[in-house]
């Protein structure tokens, strides 16, 4: 009985010390700490199978426009990496570990080659190891490691979060963010920064997607709007209510002299909104 009853308070002290970690308590009462288990938010899959951004599990999804989001989101999706797994997709198709944390162009410098079409394109949306190192460091995406490959790339983290962050951050930059706003998608796909990815209309390298361009990009801005909504906003408190003081019943007085007008002064200012300042380019 003695025994027992100091297994259970041997199991119960380690199952407390184990904390968030998985524990499996073996015969001998010794608790077996495994690794933290990483609870991971399910992906979304929207119209067309088209997977929702990763960024949109972070608050800072919602700081982008439903327009800009639906916008990328079609890219994905004539880039032919719309699924989750996307995000670890390198040209030719070949899927990386979901582990994978540098830009595979970036971690073997002769990766342009290796993958027999002539690009080390990665991810969600197909960025050369060149490119996403220009557009990580404009981002502010923190690296993995120090130093860089003998391009000089450093080692950016090219997470899912990241990734979108990187491209949401170019084209809100470059002005395509308010284009989008302004409903001038055939703008947008007019310049150059849209066609950074060859398989939107108008660019370099159509495919059998990219004629669905527009009719996906209407879908996707509609799901994406709703997704906005839902965001929940916060409201202020409201204020407390007052004590109206009792109404005095009416004296009939003598009448008064005129009185000089009274001088209130000026109300007090209201509140100004306070737009966020955007630097282009």
């Amino acid at each position: 009985m003695t025994s027992f009853l100091l297994w259970l308070l041997v199991s119960a002290s380690v199952a407390q010390d184990c904390g968030e970690s998985v524990c499996v308590v073996d015969d001998l009462g010794m608790a077996l700490a495994q690794a933290p288990t990483t609870v991971v938010a399910p992906a979304t899959t929207g119209t067309r199978g088209i997977a929702t951004l990763a960024i949109q599990q972070t608050p800072e999804g919602s700081d982008y426009a439903p327009e800009l989001r639906a916008f990328v989101r079609a890219i994905t999706y004539t880039e032919g990496a719309e699924k989750e797994s996307g995000y670890f997709t390198e040209v030719g198709g070949r899927i990386h570990p979901s582990s994978t944390n540098i830009h595979p162009g970036a971690a073997d410098v002769y990766r342009y080659s290796k993958t027999g079409f002539n690009s080390d394109a990665y991810g969600k949306y197909q960025m050369l190891s060149s490119t996403w190192a220009k557009w990580a460091r404009r981002a502010g995406i923190p690296t993995v490691k120090g130093g860089t490959n003998s391009h000089g790339e450093p080692y950016y983290d090219i997470s899912p979060v990241h990734q979108d962050k990187a491209v949401l951050a170019f084209l809100r930059r470059e002005g395509i963010e308010s284009m989008l706003a302004a409903g001038d998608l055939e703008g947008v796909l007019r310049t150059w920064q849209a066609h950074q990815w060859a398989s939107v209309p108008g660019a370099s390298q159509p495919n059998d997607r990219t004629g669905s361009f527009r009719a996906v990009y209407s879908e996707l801005l509609e799901e994406e709007r709703g997704i906005q909504s839902a965001v929940p906003v916060e409201t202020a408190p409201a204020e407390a209510e007052t004590e109206s003081a009792p109404t005095a019943e009416p004296e009939t007085a003598p009448a008064a002299e005129p009185e000089t007008p009274r001088f209130r002064g000026p109300l007090p200012p209201g509140r100004r909104f306070l737009g966020r300042p955007r630097r282009w380019g």
